[in-house]
């Protein structure tokens, strides 16, 4: 049940994104999101104290509501990344762009166990939890010195076009 419904989550995030990401920078929103979805994996963290300073009986309500929060902040990241890079090429290479990310994310899914099996082997999962907002504060790290780049690239573009 949990698993379909972050699964929802994530699809409903996509669709909303979709609608929301034109009207900003992506590359900033997608930098938003990732901070978000940080601040929400390092709330996750003390989700039993935050049940108890909320009164709430149950703590894994609030786990999973973190979660899902989480996991609708995180969804729209991937609409934006696919978006971005579309742009980024020529029509006529779209196809083999979209091929290349599905290699990417399927790579990234056959590889995903390798790193964290070791890490849930070795850790109880209060501190594998703490491996997500490390992992997503290297993703906002990277977007962030991808964005930079990207507006070099631009500005060079402009001047030769001058």
């Amino acid at each position: 049940l949990i698993t379909g419904l972050v699964g929802f989550s994530t699809a409903f995030a996509s669709m909303i994104m979709g609608r929301v990401a034109h009207r900003f920078d992506k590359m900033k929103l997608m930098s938003v999101l990732l901070l978000i979805g940080t601040v929400l994996m390092i709330t996750i963290l003390k989700y039993d104290s935050i049940a108890m300073i909320l009164h709430i009986e149950n703590k894994l309500v609030v786990f999973f509501v973190i979660y899902m929060a989480f996991y609708f902040i995180i969804g729209g990241v991937e609409p934006i990344i696919t978006s971005t890079s579309a742009l980024q090429v020529e029509p006529k290479d779209r196809g083999a762009l979209f091929g290349l990310q599905a290699m990417m994310g399927s790579l990234a899914w056959f590889v995903a166990p390798a790193i964290a099996g070791p890490i849930v082997y070795n850790f109880p999962v209060e501190r594998v939890l703490v491996f997500v907002p490390i992992f997503l504060g290297i993703n906002l790290v990277l977007s962030y010195v991808l964005r930079k780049l990207m507006n070099r690239i631009e500005k060079k573009e402009i001047l030769l076009d001058a």
